[in-house]
């Protein structure tokens, strides 16, 4: 009876399963040193995947597969070993409906090494003891960077190229020193962008790349263009601007955006000297470090940290590893693990609202037309109902209505608010199709009650009877027709 506990980024049950697999080959690996025939061993598991590989080793693994570097490692010792194994699947967790008189040896056997294997893990977790994730005898170990391969090798390459390309971009555009990419919390980053809409994440991708169509930007292109902020007049409209202009009306719609994320904070039980210190720190636009907006000793480290990132770099939506961190520490015994994942991807997702409002309100300003019979609150209550369906997903609806979701941003910002009314009204109208259907209720049924029905004539049919007399009658069977001109053309 043994047990080990490994540390991997892709740990999951599954892998936990392979584990086992791959220390009882060692162990009948050592038991079979003596060179003499031994007999046929039938190992018991209670996860099919295993069992399927376990008794198929020859098979090659896809490039796609999961965990390939430990089932690559359990084949060749089933292939390697000298005697025959048989791997047969016993079903789990029998003593969650049975009693344990009730149950066979195998079914009490796993009952056992289950318990035996939770108690192993939480003990490797608070002794921080784990074994080496370089298995015995590999002949093939695929590493990239620090870290050892155990998926595709395809998909392991174009992460790792792509993560060394953004680093040195973001470096190079004075965004994030390389020394501090590894702080930003790139999962939750990564999670949002893959949900907006393609037009959102085009813009995100130009604002995040300092290339928003800013006075700066459309002076450089035509020189008539004056580089000045269209709400406060400050001279040089960067895009660090946006969420640090000084206009009232802008000043107004951050204390707004603001406020909607406290009381988020606060929906999701966040600490109250965290959402004190975050919103300090983004209605001072830059003014303070958040070392500064910081009351608490607790936060002191996760204050300190971000300050390397920066201001621009939380209303974009970069926000530290810590935050996540600190929350998770703070979750109840009863909450779900994945409830920080879900916390993080929210808050990334409502900072990058606050940027974005502040760009609508912008561009409210510069293309504002007053000659279309609303009023100046009218206006911007188009513009934040435009915001808040470009957040729609573009899953929810059905797929030939998803191209309203790819409208460009800056399109919806120059046009007239009539038009953008007439987007509004079209995606509104596509949500409630969309739930109509998955309501079980098909939209082409929708008005059927209101049209009349038309009564069909009956077809007439001729009959000539054998006295000479002629008999009109409804058309009853196709075969009676097709007998009644038969008759017809006989008698004609």
């Amino acid at each position: 009876m043994g047990s080990v506990v490994e540390q991997a980024d892709v740990a999951s049950n599954y892998r936990g399963e392979i584990l086992g697999g791959i220390m009882i080959q060692l162990v009948l690996c050592a038991a079979s040193a003596v060179s003499r025939p031994y007999r046929q061993v039938i190992v018991n598991c209670d996860n099919m995947g295993v069992v399927n590989h376990g008794n198929d080793a020859e098979a090659p693994l896809s490039e796609k597969q999961s965990q390939a570097d430990a089932l690559r490692s359990l084949k060749q010792y089933v292939r390697d070993n000298d005697f025959a194994t048989v791997y047969e699947w016993v079903k789990a967790h029998q003593d969650d409906s049975k009693q344990w008189s009730d149950l066979n040896e195998k079914e009490q056997m796993n009952c056992i090494v289950d318990a035996l294997a939770k108690k192993a893990l939480v003990c490797a977790i608070m002794n921080r003891q784990f074994i080496s994730s370089l298995f015995p005898f590999e002949q093939i170990r695929i590493t990239m960077g620090t870290k050892k391969l155990t998926a595709s090798p395809k998909t392991s390459f174009s992460e790792y190229v792509g993560y060394k390309s953004a680093r040195d971009l973001y470096d190079y555009r004075g965004i994030i020193s390389r020394r501090f990419f590894r702080l930003v919390h790139w999962d939750a980053v990564e999670l949002v962008n893959k949900k907006v809409p393609k037009m959102f994440s085009v813009w995100l991708t130009k604002h995040t790349s300092h290339f928003c169509a800013t006075n700066r930007h459309a002076n450089r292109i035509n020189s008539s263009v004056e580089n000045i902020c269209p709400s406060c007049g400050e001279k040089d409209e960067s895009v660090s601007h946006i969420v640090r202009c000084k206009d009232p009306g802008r000043l107004q719609m951050l204390r707004e955006s603001v406020e909607d994320l406290s009381e988020w904070l606060y929906l999701m039980d966040t600490e109250e000297d965290m959402i004190e210190m975050v919103v300090e720190y983004l209605l001072a636009q830059g003014e303070k470090t958040m070392a500064e907006c910081t009351h608490s000793r607790r936060l002191e480290l996760l204050a300190k940290t971000h300050d390397y990132l920066g201001y621009d770099n939380l209303v974009e939506g970069r926000i530290c590893s810590l935050f996540v961190q600190i929350y998770r520490d703070d979750l109840d015994e009863e909450d779900s693990p994945y409830k920080a994942d879900k916390w993080a991807k929210g808050l990334i997702e409502r900072l990058i609202r606050i940027t974005h409002s502040q760009w609508i309100f912008r561009n409210s300003h510069v293309y504002y037309k007053k000659l279309e019979g609303m009023t100046e609150q009218q206006h911007l209550a188009i513009f934040k109902r435009v915001e808040e369906l470009m957040w729609e997903d573009p899953m929810s609806l059905l797929p030939k209505h998803r191209h309203l979701l790819e409208e460009d941003i800056d399109i919806l910002g120059e046009c007239s608010s009539a038009a953008r009314k007439y987007w509004i009204l079209e995606v509104e109208s596509a949500q409630v199709t969309a739930a109509r259907v998955m309501a079980g209720n098909p939209t082409r049924d929708r008005y059927k009650t209101f049209i009349p029905r038309r009564r069909r004539r009956p077809a007439v049919v001729v009959q000539n009877r054998q006295d000479g007399s002629v008999v009109y009658g409804p058309q009853c069977r196709r075969q009676s027709v097709g007998l009644s001109l038969r008759n017809s053309r006989r008698n004609g």
